[in-house]
Formats: structure tokens, C-alpha cells, sequence
């Protein structure tokens, strides 16, 4: 008679095999939640990890759920390397209506991490959850890594833009950060973040992203608020100064409180990266975002506080020790490349301050051209070597404008010098570090009409070299030791081209005509299926058959077959029929042999291990050698069944195929 309790009771199976239990390395557990449907309605989607201020030690993941309530629980599972799971609750970030209904973006941030260590996570919204993901940590202090720079995408993101990100992903396979300097899309709509997040599916669930806004991202949406429901960057921008007048503080309380999610840094093993908003933000816009009035400013005083503040603050991130190296990004260049640009207010407000702490690399976009240079100032007496700044306006969409003149630009008029100038070519830049050199490599990744190069895609159409001395002195120089593209050879659509010299010594066959043999390991010892675990309406038992070794060492043979099947149990509780008892058929090494399929016993919906059914089998290629097989054994029996030890016998057979 059955019992509420559970009883422990161990079934026999007797045969010519031994105990032992299989384990798959490298596999993604399941881990029980309550969360458990990625298929269920309001499931995360648009997952992105973003840093925190110090991506070694925490992560930030974020995401959003559509046609939900913001009162939905929902949580980051993280499973830790000894593989201990660690819920995490996430804030609610943003709410906004979209076409199919309430968007509501959720972050989490994830603390108390080991520096270069790798977790795996997914995000749960309710009873929804995602995929799981991984990242890595950063590793503690100045270490070598690579991250890749796009600037705008922008225009026909499905059609042009997916090109462009497949390439730069082959070309720099262990980029560790992205960078995107603004205009990530052209409209900030909900089908054209759709497509940015569609495109970036794969990258942005792992390593981290840094996005710097631009003009575009406020194009049909003046509070930028698909940006906000997009990314979560530190908080550690701008606040109001405590020097500041009162008459300024109120109009700088509304500027920082819009700068916050925009304006940030991050610190990267040994890289500070700062990200700025060149946008000037109207203060209507501004105004009508936080529901505040206040009297008009002119727009020459509007935007005096809305850059000043940056400077400030950016004057204060670069005085502060940090590592080896600064990267600093924002949309609008100091120094235009196209013709009719010219960003007054970005190089009279930032440039000063840039100059002061030696920023190593500024990175723009916007003019959809190529330009890189050097302030005039930086110039040394050793040929072609700078020690400042190095100033690069990239384009990484299919959007392209003119050059301005070569003799009469931004550039020249403002005490600086353009070294390399691209049009009608998209480019995106690949950057590796370490702590004594900068090396940048920038790929042709697309080229538009009448393009200034001729080089192929996945050439490299300018790299340089930033090093670091000893006592501090840094020499900016053309060119780069090795290629940071470790993912292409001399370009995207060529090969390599070599030749290397194979040879093979055909032995003398030997004249014994070799043999089929299997090998039980164990041979005569009784594997135990285990203690019952209670199913509610059955018993259920599992273990693995040991390690079947097949041999063949034949000549010209078309192949061999191993089968097996179960007879009956029987014990004191009397007969259970085999067809009780399952198995999923393994390879486990050797030759490359095919496994057999899968068979469930009758009360998981199969006809049971009864008659002969194939554990594996190899074809005349695959034969050759030993092949080590196995299987999964699993028995469930009615809750009924007569308590007692019961055994039986599995049989297998091997079979040469003609």
C-alpha cells in the first residue's frame, strides 16, 4: 500500500555491465525558477549589457517587456562559476506606449562580481524569461584588451548597416567593448530601434556596449526617450557645480538632470572612457521634458551652460588618477571633415580641456566622411610623430556627404592639421590596448559612388600607433606593428595565399585480416539504478550504462551495428515488463559513429527497451578504431508497484554490416 512519505528503494540491474554515472562538460545548466517561458506574453526582449563604472567588479543588464504592467516582478537570474544562482531584482527605467501596447524597460544591476570571471545570466520578466546569456568581467588593472568603434549607422540599417556589423564582427573576434558615437538610428521610432536591436542580437547580450547620443536620437522624440528605454549607463555624469550663481543653478538643475543616462565614463582596464552629448537640446524641449518654466535664456546663453557643464565636469574626470589611457567620445567632431560643418561650440567648450589633460583619443561622427588629424601645437621635430591628441571623424553607415576643400577647412583654420581624409566610404575602426600602446586599425567596411579609395573591403585604410614611454612621454606614429584584425587576412574577400608542402607514406598492409570486437567494461558487476525520486504517480530511477568499447580493426568492412534491448525485471514485488525502462543511446569518443535514437518507456508515451533496438552504428568511413559508447538509462514505474528489490538484464549485441 502506498504512503504519503517518500520511500527510498533501489532497483537491481544485473547484466554484464558496471556502475557508472556520464557528465557533459561545458554545458548551460537548467536551473529551476519560477520564472520559466521565454514563449510567454511580455517575455524580455531587447536584452543589452551596458557597464557600470567599474565593469570588474558589476554589470548592468537591461531589457524591456511589451504589454505588461510596471508592477511586474521581474529579476535577473545570475548563475555564479561553483554554479550557485543569485536573483537579482531590476528597477523599472522607463515606461512608454509603442505600437503593440505598454513597454516597460527594466535594469538590473549585478554586484559583488570577480574581476575576469564568467557568469551566465538571463533576465525574467514575471513568468517570462530569456535566453541564458554570459559575459566576462573586466580583469583587475591595466590589461591588454580590443574594442571596436562604430560612428553612425544610421539610413537602411536592415539593408546596409547588417553588412557592416557581420564584417566588423569577423574582422575583430575578440573585441571585448563596442563604442558607437551617436545617430545609431535615423528616426527614433519604434521600427528603427527594432532594426538596431535586431541587428546587434548577439553582441549586445555579451559584451558591453557604449553609446554616446547624438542628433538623430532625438529626431521625432525630443525627451530622447527610446534612448532612455534602450541603454542604462552610470550614473556619474555631470552635477550642478557647487561654485554655480543662482541664477544659473535653476537652468543647470534641468540640463544635468537631462544629461543623466548620456553623459558618463567607465573605467576599462587602464582606459578611462568618457562618452559626452554634443546635441544641443533646446530649452523648450528641455523645459517640457520635466514639466518646468523658467525665463527664456538666449540661445548663445542656453548653450555656454549646456556645454560649460560638460567641460566641468569632464575637466574633473580627467584630473582624477585613473589608468594609462582616456578615450573620449561624442557625435559632433570638434574638427569637421564635410563641407558646410563646423561645431563652434564643441571646440571652443571641450577641446581647451582635452588639451590640458593629453586625452590620447577623441572619436566623432556626424559628417559622414573620414578625417583624422592632430592640433598643429602637438607637432614634434622628429618627422611625422605628434605627442597630443588624436582627433578621428568616422562614418560606419551608407550615408556619405562632400569633403570640404582641402586647403581652406575646419581643420586649417582653427590650428590643426588633417593627415588622412576618406569620402564615400564606411569605415569602422578596430583598437587594441595595452599598457604601453594604442594600436588603431580602420577597415573599408562599405563604399558608396565615386569612394576616395580603392581598397577592397576589410582593407585597412589608416592605422596608427599611440606609445607610451617609460617617463611618461608619449609619440603618436603612423602605422601599426600587427594587424588588430585578427579575423581577416589581407582583406574580407581574398584569401591568404601560400603554399604549404603535405606529404603521406602509404604503410605495407598488414596480412592479418584484423577483427570486430566489443569490450564491456566491468564485465560481470550490477549497475544500480539509483534511489527512486517520487513523480506523484510513479517511480522514477536513472543511471548509465558503462563504457562499451567496439574495436574494429578490418580491412575493406562496410561497417558494424551495436543493438541492444531489456528483458524483465522480477523480484520480490514481482515482474516489471521492460517496457518500463528507456534509453538515450551515447557516443561518447573514439570514431565517429552515430548514436541510436532515443526510446521511452510506457509511461513516458514509448513501447520501452522490449525487442532490439539500436544503440549506435558506423558506416565504412566511421568504423575504423575504437568507438566508445554508452547510454542513459531510465526506468519509471507505476506508484503502485509492490515495494522490493527487483533486476534484470540489459543485452547487447555488435553486428558487422556487409
Amino acid at each position: 500500500m502506498r504512503t504519503s512519505a517518500l520511500r527510498r528503494r533501489h532497483l537491481w540491474l544485473t547484466g554484464v555491465v558496471t556502475a557508472g554515472l556520464l557528465a557533459t562538460a561545458n554545458a548551460t545548466p537548467a536551473v529551476a525558477s519560477t520564472a520559466a517561458s521565454s514563449a510567454a506574453a511580455g517575455a524580455p526582449e531587447r536584452v543589452i549589457l551596458n557597464p557600470t563604472a567599474d565593469p570588474s567588479t558589476s554589470q548592468t543588464v537591461t531589457w524591456r517587456s511589451v504589454g505588461v504592467a510596471s508592477d511586474l516582478p521581474a529579476s535577473v537570474e545570475l548563475r555564479h562559476p561553483d554554479g550557485r544562482v543569485e536573483t537579482v531584482r531590476a528597477a523599472v527605467t522607463k515606461e512608454m506606449s509603442v505600437p503593440a501596447g505598454q513597454a516597460v524597460t527594466f535594469a538590473a544591476e549585478l554586484t559583488g562580481l570577480t574581476p575576469a570571471t564568467t557568469y551566465a545570466y538571463r533576465a525574467v520578466s514575471g513568468d517570462a524569461a530569456d535566453e541564458w546569456n554570459s559575459f566576462t568581467t573586466a580583469k583587475d588593472g591595466d590589461q591588454p584588451f580590443t574594442f571596436t568603434w562604430y560612428a553612425d549607422g544610421q539610413n537602411d540599417l536592415t539593408e546596409k548597416w547588417t553588412p557592416i556589423v557581420d564584417l566588423t564582427s569577423r574582422a575583430f573576434p575578440n573585441s571585448e567593448l563596442t563604442l558607437q558615437s551617436g545617430d545609431l538610428i535615423d528616426l527614433s521610432v519604434e521600427n528603427e530601434w527594432e532594426e538596431w536591436f535586431t541587428i546587434t542580437d548577439g553582441e549586445r547580450q555579451t559584451e558591453n556596449w557604449l553609446p554616446a547620443i547624438g542628433n538623430h536620437e532625438y529626431s521625432r522624440d525630443a525627451a530622447a526617450d527610446f534612448w532612455d528605454a534602450g541603454f542604462t549607463v552610470p550614473d556619474n555624469g555631470p552635477r550642478v557645480p557647487a561654485g554655480a550663481s543662482a541664477t544659473e543653478r535653476p537652468y543647470l538643475e534641468i540640463i544635468t538632470e537631462h544629461l543623466r543616462n548620456q553623459v558618463y565614463f567607465t573605467d576599462y582596464q587602464g582606459v578611462r572612457f568618457i562618452q559626452l552629448n554634443s546635441h544641443t537640446v533646446s530649452q523648450n524641449a528641455i523645459q517640457n521634458e520635466q514639466g518646468v518654466t523658467l525665463p527664456a535664456l538666449s540661445t548663445a546663453d542656453w548653450r555656454k551652460l549646456f556645454y560649460g557643464v560638460q567641460a566641468q565636469w569632464l575637466d574633473q574626470v580627467l584630473a582624477e588618477e585613473t589608468g594609462n589611457w582616456t578615450v573620449v567620445t561624442f557625435h559632433h567632431p570638434a574638427f569637421s571633415v564635410s563641407s558646410g560643418r563646423n561645431n563652434r561650440e564643441v571646440r571652443e567648450n571641450w577641446v581647451p580641456v582635452i588639451t590640458k589633460h593629453d586625452v590620447d583619443l577623441v572619436l566623432a561622427g556626424h559628417d559622414h566622411t573620414y578625417g583624422r588629424g592632430f592640433l598643429n601645437e602637438d607637432r614634434t621635430d622628429e618627422q611625422g610623430v605628434t605627442d597630443g591628441p588624436v582627433f578621428v571623424v568616422s562614418n560606419s553607415g551608407p550615408k556619405y556627404y562632400n569633403l570640404a576643400p582641402v586647403n581652406d577647412n575646419v581643420w586649417t583654420n582653427n590650428g590643426a592639421t588633417q593627415l588622412v581624409r576618406h569620402a564615400f566610404t564606411s569605415m569602422t575602426s578596430g583598437i587594441r590596448v595595452t599598457p604601453d600602446s594604442i594600436s588603431y586599425e580602420a577597415l573599408v567596411v562599405q563604399k558608396g559612388n565615386n569612394p576616395t579609395t580603392g581598397l577592397e573591403l576589410g582593407e585597412t585604410i589608416d592605422s596608427f600607433t599611440i606609445s607610451r614611454g617609460e617617463d611618461g612621454s608619449k609619440r603618436v606614429t603612423e602605422g601599426i606593428e600587427r594587424r588588430v584584425a585578427t579575423g581577416l587576412g589581407e582583406s574580407a574577400a581574398d584569401p591568404v595565399e601560400g603554399d604549404i608542402v603535405v606529404e603521406a607514406v602509404v604503410p605495407e598492409r598488414d596480412i592479418e585480416p584484423g577483427a570486430l570486437t566489443l569490450t564491456i567494461g566491468g564485465e560481470g558487476e550490477v549497475v544500480s539504478l539509483g534511489e527512486a525520486d517520487n513523480g506523484g504517480d510513479r517511480w522514477s530511477f536513472g543511471a548509465s550504462l558503462p563504457t562499451l568499447s567496439v574495436t574494429d580493426t578490418r580491412y575493406e568492412a562496410a561497417g558494424w551495428s551495436v543493438t541492444g534491448g531489456a528483458g524483465d525485471l522480477t523480484g520480490t514485488g514481482g515482474v516489471l515488463t521492460s517496457g518500463y525502462l528507456g534509453w538515450s543511446p551515447l557516443v561518447l569518443g573514439g570514431a565517429t559513429a552515430e548514436s541510436g535514437p532515443a526510446v521511452s518507456g510506457l509511461l513516458n508515451g514509448g513501447t520501452g527497451l522490449a525487442g532490439s533496438h539500436r544503440l549506435a552504428a558506423a558506416d565504412d568511413h566511421s568504423r575504423f578504431g575504437t568507438t566508445e559508447l554508452s547510454a542513459d538509462l531510465k526506468l519509471d514505474v507505476p506508484a503502485a508497484t509492490a515495494q522490493g528489490s527487483y533486476r534484470g538484464a540489459v543485452h547487447v549485441s555488435l553486428f558487422p554490416v556487409d
